[in-house]
């Protein structure tokens, strides 16, 4: 999530540079074809980010009632999300 903005701009500029530089005399079939798999990918990215901020807002801790977020473990509890992991005070 910290550098979701290059996953969807890199291959926005990458492929209107390919439409421009390699193709710009390709029929509109080929030029569509570019165009649907570069937004395709941008729907993808925007349909994850959306997942990842829902689970954010809606995943509660069963023990403290805060948010987990996007970590592994609580917040404010440190209890873990899934059994096979460990709390953060124990890898010592």
């Amino acid at each position: 999530m910290k550098y979701w903005y290059v996953s969807v701009a890199v291959p926005i500029v990458g492929g209107v540079g390919i439409l421009l530089r390699l193709l710009p005399d390709s029929t509109p079939t080929i030029q569509n074809i570019v165009l649907g798999v570069i937004l395709g990918w941008v729907f993808l990215v925007i349909a994850y980010s959306m997942t990842i901020l829902l689970r954010f807002f809606f995943i509660r801790c069963p023990r403290c009632g805060w948010r987990f977020g996007p970590g592994d473990f609580c917040g404010s509890c440190s209890l873990p999300q899934s059994r096979n992991k460990l709390a953060p005070a124990d890898y010592r």
